[in-house]
């Protein structure tokens, strides 16, 4: 085995950074779109402006049918966020959870490429202590 050196090391972690850069690039960039706040651009125009800078991944924070809609035929991959205000109903009530499926994610899936519904508007859904014990149900229910 060589003895290890400083030229040895340097040209592994250029390597490592070389190799690590071609995995990022394979992934591709994507965004999050979260659409809580005034005065934002129409969905369509979002949507044109992703693909203008190759962006291939979204994350919808909630199921905004006219974002859905700019997004078909696309080839952009979305995460479909489920909105907290739906965690409690999607958990306890199974027609309900059904109908989300169905109005949300079914109606698209033709034109769409879904890679997954994430449960929880936010990232500290579970520091949320009246809706942490619903995000399992919700999840199972969506199931």
């Amino acid at each position: 085995m060589p003895k290890p050196n400083k030229w040895n090391n340097q040209k592994r972690s250029k390597n490592m950074v070389r190799n690590g850069m071609q995995k990022l690039e394979a992934q591709g960039i994507g965004v999050s779109y979260p659409r809580n706040a005034d005065n934002l651009p129409k969905a369509k125009d979002v949507v044109a402006l992703c693909k203008c800078h190759n962006v291939r991944r979204i994350r919808l924070h909630d199921p905004r049918h006219d974002v859905l809609q700019a997004l078909k035929n696309t080839g952009i991959k979305v995460i479909l966020g489920v909105g907290n205000d739906d965690i409690m109903r999607l958990a306890t009530d199974a027609r309900f959870a059904r109908t989300w499926v169905r109005r949300n994610v079914l109606w698209f899936t033709p034109y769409i490429n879904f890679r997954c519904i994430a449960v929880g508007a936010d990232e500290n859904i579970l520091a949320n202590t009246a809706l942490n014990q619903y995000v399992l149900p919700a999840m199972i229910g969506l199931y």
